[in-house]
């Protein structure tokens, strides 16, 4: 069995899809599975996934209803749903990894086992080189361009504003089996994921850009909004359903 595995909710990502798989297949870290849930795609994405599954063996697709739960749910669904693997990483379908990015996050995240035990939720995420549609740069730095400080990470302020960017995050398996469900009200799953690591196991910054991060007018959050204000007014709007 693979040691890691990626995670990738889909919809509607045929534009960016194939950037995205181009990605993982550059990574120097080879010894990885994608497990994916469609999240009720009406355009060429699954068709596109099927390539990909015949032509490297290593993506699986969750088989269950193909209903729309949005991404945080959908997420969850994938997390919740698959075997169990020693590490997950988290991925979005319209980035694009830099090819060094899981050997990053993984020696990362060993080195956190070897202080804290593999038995300790454990969390390592990085930033973002934020790009345009075409992935012309906008900014080297997603945490300096949404004024992020990714060192607070403690309880308190991440009630209040997430520092994490899903996209990013791998966590270890004693993350993983923590995770027994997501509120109906969670607003995000890498906020939700960063509250538990940070409530009950440790969390580790990597400064450097390890993604791609492609802003388009499809995006679902993008570089617009990680802050306390913009998460508030989205629950509030999901509190009125």
């Amino acid at each position: 069995m693979s040691e890691v595995c990626i995670i990738l909710s889909t919809f509607n990502g045929e534009k960016y899809l194939n950037d995205f798989l181009n990605s993982l297949s550059n990574q120097t870290y080879k010894d990885w599975v994608l497990f994916v849930r469609d999240d009720g795609s009406v355009d060429n994405t699954l068709s596109i996934l099927e390539d990909f599954k015949k032509k490297t063996g290593k993506l699986f697709i969750l088989e269950e209803p193909k209903h729309n739960l949005g991404a945080c749910k959908s997420f969850f669904a994938l997390l919740t749903n698959i075997p169990n693997f020693k590490y997950y990483a988290f991925a979005d379908q319209d980035d694009v990894w830099l090819d060094f990015k899981l050997e990053e996050s993984l020696n990362t995240m060993k080195e956190l086992e070897n202080t804290y035990g593999e038995c300790t939720p454990l969390l390592v995420h990085t930033d973002l080189k934020v790009v345009d549609k075409d992935l012309k740069t906008i900014s080297d730095s997603f945490w300096r361009y949404q004024n992020i400080n990714p060192y607070k990470n403690s309880l308190n302020y991440l009630i209040l504003q997430n520092t994490i960017t899903g996209c990013t995050m791998l966590i270890n398996n004693s993350l993983r089996d923590f995770i027994k469900s997501i509120p109906n009200k969670a607003i995000m799953h890498d906020w939700w994921l960063g509250l538990m690591a940070s409530a009950f196991g440790k969390i580790k910054p990597i400064e450097k850009s390890t993604v791609l991060y492609r802003q388009h007018s499809s995006n679902d959050t993008g570089a617009k909004g990680y802050s306390a204000s913009y998460f508030i007014n989205r629950f509030l709007k999901e509190k009125k359903k």
